[in-house]
């Protein structure tokens, strides 16, 4: 109860009282003379471009400097696009430094400029943050622990064919045969959740496969997640317990579970050694195959490398299909 309560307090505190605080703390005008004047000040622009490309330019080189000198690697399946992003939004700092201010300056109309500077510094900061996450990560985002090998290591067929034992949706002479590696707490998975069923939709001779893969070093609640599903699947309802898992990403506590198992009569720890073992042969197979995040696809036993949009894996599907 606490924990949902304060999942939905928060986009309210975050992003209204916390801004509303700063903003009646800050004692910053902003008529229009203020405005102006501050639009020309050496001291606006300065702290506006500090927090704008600063800390771009303080966190991407102190980056890239380690990583040229061979200190280190991206960990997981991290990219530049990601870590920019990081950067950018690190220039969203105005709460503690609207306080700054009144230690930096002496002079009332200076107060105001940098104080102003802040304001827009931070607000571009948002801006470019968001620009740069959403060219990184629509492209296809991939949840990966920090100790994953780097993927040019990696195999890229899949090691364990589909069998009678795996999770099937869609028809048995299916010509396509699309392979997921999934977390169902991963938000990549969620979001390629309803892709694939769209997929699914448009090409009926094309089958899903649904293996686990639970990231249990980002994921607390995903291990737990696959332990419902296959309680579910020991009823024939894996599928049901799947679309309503990423269906509700956010509510994954025991709680939880225990109410999506009673909504479809299942009984969620009925065998958990014995699901333990399932999810086991899932993730030994997914490893053997060079998997290290989620989601990881394979179109007819082979990794796809491609985006995870939709026209991106429809092109993976029809190429498959010719080939086969």
């Amino acid at each position: 109860m606490n924990e949902r309560l304060q999942l939905r307090l928060h986009p309210w505190s975050s992003y209204v009282i916390v801004p509303v605080f700063a903003l009646a703390n800050a004692g910053v005008r902003l008529d229009g003379e203020t405005l102006r004047a501050a639009a020309t000040s050496p001291v606006a622009i300065g702290v506006a471009l500090g927090l704008l490309l600063g800390k771009v330019a303080g966190i991407s080189l102190g980056t890239w400097l380690p990583l040229r000198l061979g200190w280190g690697v991206l960990p997981g399946n991290l990219v530049w696009g990601q870590l920019l992003g990081g950067a950018a939004v690190s220039g969203i700092g105005f709460t503690v430094a609207l306080f700054i201010v009144d230690l930096a300056f002496q002079d009332p109309a200076l107060h105001d400029q940098a104080k102003i500077g802040i304001l827009a510094g931070s607000l571009l900061s948002a801006a470019l943050g968001w620009l740069i996450f959403r060219l990184a990560w629509d492209r296809g985002g991939v949840c990966a622990p920090p100790e994953a090998e780097p993927a040019e290591d990696l195999p890229t067929t899949l090691a364990v064919p589909v069998g009678p034992g795996d999770h099937v949706r869609g028809p048995a002479d299916a010509r396509v045969t699309i392979v997921e590696y999934g977390d169902f707490e991963c938000p990549y998975c969620g979001r390629l959740h309803p892709i694939l069923e769209e997929i699914l939709r448009r090409n009926p001779d094309v089958r899903l496969v649904f293996r686990h893969f639970p990231l249990r070093t980002l994921h607390p609640r995903a291990a737990s997640a696959a332990l419902v599903a296959e309680a579910a699947a020991d009823e024939g309802r894996f599928w049901e317990m799947h679309d309503i898992l990423y269906d509700n990403q956010r509510f994954l506590t025991d709680a939880d579970l225990e109410h999506y198992a009673a909504e479809l009569g299942v009984v969620p720890w009925s065998d958990v050694a014995g699901h333990v073992a399932r999810i086991g042969v899932d993730e030994a197979s997914g490893r053997d195959s060079g998997v290290r995040g989620t989601p990881t696809l394979f179109v007819n036993g082979v990794r796809y490398e491609g985006g995870h949009d939709l026209d991106s894996i429809t092109r993976a599907v029809e190429e498959s299909r010719e080939s086969a």
